[in-house]
């Protein structure tokens, strides 16, 4: 792993439960696509 590595990605469990966010990580799937958020595939996939 790189030193000083600077995540610039979050995953949807990630960002499940924060405030103002759906507590699910589909409900923040749901989210994404209808607000347009900006994605990108998973690497491996």
């Amino acid at each position: 792993m790189r030193e000083n590595y600077e995540k610039k990605w979050d995953t949807a469990k990630e960002l499940a439960g924060l405030v103002g966010l759906p507590s699910s990580p589909h409900g923040i799937n749901l989210m994404a696509r209808r607000e347009g958020w900006e994605q990108r595939r998973k690497h491996g996939v």
